[in-house]
């Protein structure tokens, strides 16, 4: 990845570049976008971009780190130490909220991407989470016999399927019904299984 200055200057510059890049990749493939593409939309010169990205592929790995960082930054919010059920549904409508934040951006790189690398990073960021709430759980001294693994797979893979519903659908869910979906499919089940 090309290291990013961080002028005004330079951080409207990138900008451009990345809002050229989602307004391709909604109307187009990643496979049929090209950086003079990108270029041609933002009314700059290869050299300019060069000078911030090496590639369309850095560009796609700077949107992802930039999702994950943001999420793990709303994340954080949520005190680990809260009841089971507060941590799961707070941690969710964090989630919740930061997508909707960001939902172009969410949207074109889950749709263009859906078997690649960034869903890839966001179910094991879930699965993370899920794993290190088992062992503070285990660490209270709480006894669960069950795999751990494939426990872990199980959610964050049903937990994956809920955000890509979300960020896919035309119409926005109603965020009620979907937390109380949440707290039904998830956390209660993944509550039952591990007591």
């Amino acid at each position: 990845m090309v290291e990013r200055k961080e002028t005004k200057q330079a951080q409207r510059t990138r900008k451009l570049i990345l809002d050229s890049f989602f307004k391709l990749l909604s109307t187009r493939g990643y496979n049929e976008i090209s950086v003079l593409d990108i270029c041609d939309d933002a009314l700059i010169s290869r050299g300019t971009f060069y000078a911030y990205f090496e590639d369309k592929a850095d560009i796609l790995n700077f949107c992802t780190h930039e999702i994950i960082t943001g999420l793990d930054s709303k994340a954080m919010t949520v005190l680990t130490k809260k009841e089971f059920h507060a941590y799961y549904q707070e941690l969710f409508e964090v989630v919740v909220e930061y997508i909707e934040e960001n939902k172009v951006k969410v949207k074109a790189i889950f749709t263009n991407f859906e078997n690649g690398a960034v869903m890839s990073l966001v179910e094991q960021y879930l699965a993370n989470n899920f794993r290190h709430r088992i062992r503070d759980l285990r660490n209270d001294g709480m006894d669960i016999s069950i795999n751990e693994e494939l426990v872990v797979t199980y959610f964050a893979g049903g937990c994956m399927n809920l955000i890509k519903a979300l960020v896919i659908a035309d119409k926005p869910y109603d965020k009620a019904q979907l937390a109380e979906c949440f707290k039904k499919l998830v956390v209660d089940t993944f509550e039952r299984i591990i007591k």
